[in-house]
């Protein structure tokens, strides 16, 4: 005792001393006495607190026998004062303590031994605001407050003034008491999902229970914008703060159209799990209409995730009130997506609904113009043990727009593809001798490349088949059982459907080789094909009145095809250079004599391609074709017209083929300032393309006239000023002419035949203009001018919309994107010129900080109208978010306008009003 009596004493000696002395004295007694420990010991015990001393770093450990239960860790920036009569200890400026998962940092914290409790006090101003605020952290937990009470032994709490954040919420009060399983009980408090420190809009709440990571429950709730009360208040109220997924009841919006009043969005969420939920949802209407629908996502994580949707809706016509027309429209889709692609991998993207679904629905504009429907799934499955791969995939398609009102659909039940995946050279593992290879095992052996793939396709068709055109009988089809009528997607028509299906199978094989002698490069190919088939259609001809009939014959059938062919292609360079090198003259003998490049430097790269290409002659097949003489006239029909893929039928070609592509490019010259650097080092600069012209053509030596095909040009660049403007172009030319006045073979169609004169021979030009394509497209936005003046690269990473589609991202200041398409197309110098004219712009202007607009139209100039435009302004309230879309012009159903104006959290998205008008809510029917 006379030890720490002699200490204690010391230390009110150099309690006034200088801060550094009184360290070291305390450090130095501190080895001596066992009971003190400094610099964050965190294994000494001790019974009470030292004698009165001043630290800046400490820790407390209980014995088994103390109050405390775990250790105490403490810190200071300014000083520690202990009080070892009344068990306390004082930590100033910025002073930290740890005591299990309990973290306080403030200016000032009090620590009590005698009562177990912990105290952080914040500081204030001459003005009497707070300079400096104490934190709680309880794990997850955070709190803000004027005044912090903590017992340690109980664990419960006592704050004031408190600012805390509850999932994506805040919450404000006066009086908070906080109890040992985390929940916290509250006087005067209010929620919001403002971030400020005086909120747009809060909920004043009189009483409040908040569960951590669960909810929040309170009563006489009463909703404040920008601290006014509203009228909006409920007795109790009930806030999800958890961040994962919980069930619950979803509010519906009401209004009215021609289908009565209605209640829209009204339904149930339903967590099963975090990793799969279900939304159910409906749309009630006075007048009897109803919706139906069903939502469902799931996910396996590193493996897969998806949703499907299942929509029945029953509208009924309003034109009568006692016989009214019932429509019963649904909907199915269905997306399936994995997260890794090794292995065996499955991908869906389906999308079924009848006809009239659209008819009766608010869509946007972009599905009410689909003109048809697609879906599919696809397994990619790797063969084990085999050099191969095999891609399995069920497709539908259905169209929108047909003449039966039905819609056609097709499908395809299964269509599979193996690929040959393995080592495509043959010679590539073979050994060679000597130290390095041969230049034919380099040149010739190592160049070679094969490939094979195997597909099988299975086709059901709900149109009626064509028959097979013939001169015997001028009747476009003929009625041969259920192939030539429409069927639909009923009960009594799936066994004809079915019995459609038509299955062959395709084996594709290729050897090509690349042989390069100096600069020119020769390209042998051989192509191989051959069709499997399990029926064929047997023919019988009546000459008496000319008529045939058919019957399917099953079968294995086999059909081979094949063509060879070799190219050979050499580039060429031309360079040409404008303006000049000068030499500097000057006083200045760091300049004097130094040279600076101002030459504009082309480059023009020519690549001719010229190829013989070869096949036999399959125009008269007789595994293809049947036959029958009539009247010295051989009729032919083909026996796998039912297989929507069939063998070429085409007669013997010798084909020379033509192509030549010219590449133009520039390179610009530094600036002068920076070659007058005498640090300047030239670097290679990329050249810029300008322009790139290709032409192509072919002949048929095998032929015995029109041997010359179509002339195609076209010349396109998609990089002009740093990748803002891209334009392409191409055009097809006819060398042949076309007779006016067949009399001699009595043409029906006058003007329509082609015959073997070219068109240069009378008209001066190597070819008449059958299509003409142009298409420009401009792209601009701050960053891509930065890119275009400033040579940085482009930040790409940002995207003009959030997922959420109500709310727009003001990141971007403004963004443009014009576009032009132009078509000209005459098949014959009598046919009509079809043309389509037409201009798209759409863009995004931030007219303000909060404020942004966004357009969206397409201009067709020959019909001289708009198509499904949108325009849109939109403004960023903070914590809320206002939205206005008009669709001004367009279709009847597709004009419409939306306001919209809501809370930006997800918890309250509820909370928000939209009105809208639409086709779906203005229709009739």
């Amino acid at each position: 005792m006379l030890y720490l009596y002699k200490f204690v004493k010391l230390i009110h000696i150099l309690k006034n001393q200088d801060i550094k002395l009184i360290r070291n004295t305390a450090f130095f007694f501190g080895l001596m006495f066992i009971h003190v420990s400094f610099g964050q010991t965190k294994n000494t015990e001790l019974t009470t607190l030292p004698q009165d001393s001043i630290s800046n770093t400490d820790s407390i450990a209980p014995k088994k026998e103390s109050s405390l239960a775990h250790t105490i860790n403490y810190d200071a920036v300014d000083s520690i004062w202990f009080n070892v009569k009344k068990q306390e200890a004082t930590l100033f400026g910025k002073a930290h303590l740890d005591y299990d998962d309990v973290n306080i940092d403030a200016p000032i914290i009090f620590v009590n031994l005698k009562n177990s409790t912990l105290e952080a006090q914040a500081t204030y101003d001459s003005t009497g605001k707070v300079k400096e605020w104490p934190f709680l952290k309880q794990k997850d937990d955070q709190f803000q407050a004027k005044t912090i009470i903590f017992n340690y032994k109980t664990s419960r709490g006592y704050i004031e003034d408190v600012y805390t954040q509850e999932g994506e919420g805040f919450l404000h009060t006066n009086e908070a008491y906080l109890d040992k399983d985390k929940t916290m009980y509250i006087q005067d408090g209010s929620y919001t999902t403002c971030n400020l420190a005086n909120p747009h809009f809060h909920f004043k709440m009189a009483r409040a229970k908040i569960i951590p990571d669960d909810k929040i429950i309170a009563s006489r709730i009463n909703l404040y914008i920008d601290s006014i009360p509203t009228p909006l208040g409920v007795p109790f109220g009930l806030f999800p703060t958890k961040d994962k997924v919980s069930s619950g009841i979803l509010m519906p919006t009401a209004a009215s159209n021609q289908l009565g009043f209605f209640l829209r969005g009204l339904g149930y969420f339903w967590a099963i799990s975090d990793s799969l939920t279900t939304k159910f949802t409906t749309e009630l209407y006075s007048k009897g209409s109803y919706t139906l629908s069903n939502s469902t996502d799931y996910r396996v994580r590193y493996k897969y995730s998806g949703n499907f949707n299942i929509d029945y809706r029953k509208v009924l016509a309003n034109s009568d009130e006692f016989n009214r027309n019932s429509n019963n429209t649904f909907r199915f889709t269905w997306q399936h997506r994995p997260e890794s692609k090794r292995g065996r991998t499955m991908q869906a993207d389906v999308d079924f609904q009848n006809q009239k679904f659209n008819t009766f629905s608010f869509s946007n504009n972009e599905q009410l113009s689909l003109p048809s429907i697609n879906s599919s799934v696809t397994w990619n499955l790797p063969l084990t043990g085999t050099p191969f791969r095999a891609v399995v995939s069920l497709k539908h398609s259905q169209s929108k727009n047909t003449n039966s009102g039905e819609g056609s659909n097709t499908f395809n039940l299964p269509n599979y593809t193996i690929n040959y995946s393995g080592e495509r050279n043959p010679f590539k593992k073979l050994p060679y001798y000597g130290e390095k290879p041969s230049k034919f095992r380099k040149n010739i052996l190592d160049q070679f490349n094969i490939s094979y793939s195997n597909n099988g396709n299975s086709t059901l068709l709900t149109d009626r088949i064509r028959l097979p055109n013939s001169s015997f009988l001028d009747i476009e089809s003929l009625e041969n059982g259920k192939d030539t009528v429409n069927l639909r997607l009923v009960k009594d028509d799936v066994k004809d459907l079915l019995n459609r299906n038509k299955f062959y199978m395709t084996h594709t094989a290729s050897i090509q080789n690349n042989i390069k002698i100096k600069a020119i490069t020769f390209t042998p190919s051989f192509n191989y094909n051959e069709y499997w088939y399990f029926s064929k259609s047997d023919f019988e001809v009546d000459i008496s009145d000319s008529s045939y009939s058919f019957k399917k014959v099953r079968g294995f059938n086999r059909i081979a095809r094949y063509s060879a062919g070799v190219n050979m292609s050499v580039p060429f360079y031309n360079f040409y250079t404008l303006g000049r090198v000068k030499t500097i003259k000057s006083t200045n003998d760091s300049t004097r004599g130094k040279k600076i490049d101002g030459q504009l430097k082309f480059r023009h790269q020519i690549l001719p391609n010229i190829g013989f290409s070869t096949s036999p002659d399959y125009s008269e097949d007789d595994a293809l074709f049947q036959t029958f003489e009539n009247n010295n006239e051989r009729i032919a029909f083909e026996r796998y017209f039912l297989y929507p893929g069939r063998p070429s039928a085409s007669g013997k070609s010798r084909n020379i083929n033509f192509s030549l592509s010219n590449i133009l490019e520039l390179k610009l010259p530094e600036k002068k300032s920076k070659q007058l650097d005498p640090d300047y080092i030239a670097k290679p600069v990329e050249p810029k393309k300008l322009l790139q012209l290709n032409g192509s053509a072919s002949y048929n030596l095998a032929a015995d006239s029109l041997k010359l095909s179509n002339l195609g040009f076209t010349a396109s660049n998609n990089s002009l000023l740093n990748g803002l403007v891209s334009f392409s172009a191409s055009a097809s030319f006819d060398p042949y002419q076309y007779a006016i006045d067949d009399t001699t073979t009595k043409q029906i169609n006058e003007g329509n035949t082609r015959i073997d004169k070219y068109w240069a021979k009378d008209n001066g030009f190597f070819g008449r203009l059958q299509v003409l394509q142009l298409s420009s497209n401009i792209s601009l936005n701050p960053e891509s001018l930065k890119k275009l003046f400033t040579g940085e690269n482009a930040d790409t990473s940002k995207s003009i919309y959030f997922k959420n589609p109500d709310y727009l991202d003001f990141s971007l200041p403004w963004s443009m994107q014009l576009g032009y398409n132009y078509t000209w197309n005459v098949a014959t110098p009598t046919s009509d010129t079809l043309k389509t004219n037409s201009l798209t712009a759409s863009g995004t202007l931030k007219l303000s900080e909060k404020w942004s607009t966004s357009m969206n139209v397409n201009y067709n100039i020959a019909k001289k109208e708009f198509t499904y435009p949108n325009v849109s302004l939109n403004r960023d309230l903070h914590c809320w978010f206002l939205s206005l879309q008009w669709v001004p012009f367009g279709p009847a159903n597709s004009r419409s306008y939306s306001f919209f104006i809501g809370v930006k959290a997800n918890m309250l998205k509820d909370l928000k009003i939209r009105k809208q008008n639409n086709g779906y809510d203005r229709n009739n029917n």
